[in-house]
């Protein structure tokens, strides 16, 4: 048989398709931190492939500053006031569509620009890992660190200084305090967000959330501080901490 008569099949190779990133942000009142917050955002050493905003029937200029800044890689989107929770959850759906993972961010908190670099092999290298969460700064309202002798600076040293025990399991360590603090801390398999949306709680659907994800032994953490948690006057625990009892009492 000469060389002309031989037959090679042609064999093509296709790329793994690159993972997809967004980032979901409901906004409410928040002119005053957007800007940064989306920042945050869009200067990540790990590009972002989607930018969702929503902004949830903000009161103040929220929906003019965004569109202020110009920025085509941010969609924004305008509806009257649903509550947090159902704005995340059509904010993951949007999202849901073409993206494998998405991070959550509130508006008036930002990233640390290394966030997605760092959080994402959490995920990338454990296939049963569905949620991923890092340690926080906690800011106050010009974004300076919270005073060391603020009662909430105490108190967050104190529930992540159990980190260090090493007889305590997950599952204790959240029951023991909500550690994560913060749909802001919430980076997860787009899968997982779609199937476990946040419940119709007005105060605790991070909670809730997040203690899912532990009982079914999907949450993983890392402590370094990524995130910048915001504390200011209007924060949930300082407007209506009973009601945020209560909520989580019925939880």
């Amino acid at each position: 048989m000469t060389a002309e008569q031989l037959e090679f099949p042609v064999l093509s190779y296709a790329a793994p398709k690159a993972a997809r990133l967004a980032v979901v942000i409901p906004c409410y009142n928040h002119a005053r931190y957007i800007v940064h917050a989306l920042r945050s955002v869009l200067d990540q050493t790990r590009p972002v492939d989607r930018i969702i905003v929503i902004d949830d029937g903000s009161k103040d200029n929220s929906v003019e500053t965004i569109r202020a800044m110009g920025e085509p890689r941010v969609e924004l989107h305008v509806q009257e006031n649903q509550n947090a929770f159902n704005t995340i959850n059509r904010a993951v759906k949007l999202a849901a569509t073409d993206c494998d993972y998405i991070a959550i961010l509130n508006s008036d908190d930002h990233y640390d620009l290394r966030r997605f670099e760092l959080l994402l092999p959490l995920l990338e290298e454990d296939p049963s890992a569905q949620v991923v969460c890092s340690g926080l700064r906690i800011i106050d309202e010009n974004d300076n660190p919270l005073a060391e002798d603020h009662p909430r600076s105490q108190w967050f040293r104190a529930i992540w200084s159990l980190e260090a025990l090493d007889d305590l399991e997950m599952a204790e360590w959240l029951g023991l305090g909500n550690f994560p603090a913060t749909t802001s801390n919430v980076l997860a398999r787009a899968s997982y967000l779609a199937a476990n949306p946040m419940r119709a709680y007005h105060y605790n659907h991070d909670y809730y959330f997040l203690t899912g994800a532990v009982v079914r032994g999907g949450l993983r953490v890392l402590s370094q501080p990524l995130v910048n948690y915001r504390v200011h006057a209007t924060n949930t625990m300082n407007t209506a901490p009973a009601k945020l009892m209560k909520e989580l009492l019925r939880q």
